[in-house]
C-alpha cells in the first residue's frame, strides 16, 4: 500500500495464486483439511513465505440473480460438465473438461457460437441483474488478513468485452460476432455496462483499500480491441473508485507489451501478474 500511495516499501512484496498447487495437493490425496478454512488458509500463506491476496471463495463482489423465467442446469458426467442456461428465446450450452494433469478446467464448446445465440443471450441479460456480493463482511476479514499480513482481494464483474470473450463466446467467436454483428454486440456491452452500476456503489460504499478488476487481460486476444471497447469503461470505473479514495489493480496475464501502456494511460494503479 506505501508504493500505492507513492511512498518507497519497506520491501518487495511476494504473493503467488497457489489454487491449483492447492487443487494438485487435494487430487494426490496429500492436502490439510485445514485449508478448507479461511484461517488455515492464511497460515498455509505465511508458512510459505507469500503474502495473503486471492481467496476465490469471496473473490467477487457480485453475483448474478435470473428471473424466474430462467432455468440454469448442470450435469456431470465423467470429467465432463454440460451447462445449460433455458430461456423463452433459446438455450445456451456450455462444455467443460476438467484436465487431471494440469488440475484444471478447460471450456470445450462456449455459450455463445452464432447470431442467433446473440438473441438468446440479449434475452437472458435483460432478464438478470448484479447484486452485491461478499462485501458484508469485507472490513471485518481485512482485520483477520491483517494478522497474517495479507490484504484480501476483492474483483468487480468483468469489463463487458471481458466478460463477452471468457464468460460467454471465446476469443474465437468473439472476434467474428465483433466483424458480423457489431451493432449486436454493442448492445449487449451496453446491458453488461449498465448492470455494473450497483457493485460499484456498493464497493465505494465500503472503501477497500484496492480492487481487483479480474479481466484477464492478454495483449494477442484483446490488445487491437481494448481502444474501441474497452479504454472508456475502465476509465469511467477507475474514476468512480478513485474519487472514493480506492486503488485499482488490473489482471493482465498474457502478453504485456500490447496493452502495458493503455492500461497506464486509463489510470491503473497496478498491474497483476507479471
Amino acid at each position: 500500500m506505501k508504493l500505492l500511495r507513492g511512498e518507497k516499501p519497506d520491501r518487495v512484496v511476494w504473493t503467488a495464486d497457489i489454487t491449483y498447487w492447492i487443487s494438485g495437493q487435494k487430487q494426490a490425496g496429500t492436502a490439510d483439511a485445514a485449508w478448507d478454512t479461511e484461517k488455515g488458509y492464511l497460515r498455509l500463506h505465511r508458512e510459505l513465505g507469500i503474502m495473503p491476496y486471492y481467496y476465490y471463495s469471496k473473490f467477487w463482489a457480485g453475483t448474478l440473480q435470473y428471473g424466474e423465467n430462467i432455468e440454469v442446469s448442470s450435469e456431470t458426467n465423467g470429467n465432463q460438465t454440460l451447462n445449460r442456461i433455458r430461456t423463452p428465446a433459446g438455450e445456451l450450452s456450455e462444455k467443460n473438461v476438467y484436465l487431471r494433469e494440469s488440475c484444471c478446467t478447460g471450456c470445450t464448446r462456449h455459450y455463445v457460437q452464432s447470431e442467433d445465440d446473440l438473441d438468446v443471450l440479449q434475452y437472458l441479460l435483460e432478464h438478470r441483474r448484479l447484486v452485491p456480493a461478499n462485501l458484508a463482511d469485507y472490513r471485518q476479514r481485512m482485520k483477520l488478513w491483517r494478522e497474517f499480513d495479507g490484504l484480501p482481494s476483492i474483483a468487480l464483474p468483468r469489463s463487458p468485452l471481458a466478460s463477452f470473450c471468457y464468460e460467454w463466446a471465446g476469443v474465437e467467436n468473439m472476434v467474428y460476432l465483433l466483424m458480423d454483428c457489431k451493432a449486436k454486440v454493442a448492445r449487449l456491452l451496453r446491458l453488461m455496462a449498465e448492470q455494473e452500476a450497483p457493485i460499484l456503489d456498493a464497493v465505494c460504499e465500503i472503501v477497500p483499500p484496492l480492487v481487483h478488476f479480474a479481466d484477464n487481460l492478454d495483449s494477442e486476444n484483446l490488445g487491437g480491441l481494448y481502444g474501441e471497447y474497452m479504454a472508456n469503461g475502465h476509465r469511467r470505473r477507475i474514476e468512480q473508485l478513485h474519487k472514493a479514495g480506492i486503488r485499482c489493480a488490473v489482471h493482465l496475464d498474457g502478453a504485456v507489451r500490447g496493452l502495458l501502456p493503455k492500461l497506464i494511460d486509463v489510470g491503473f494503479d497496478a498491474v497483476e501478474a507479471l
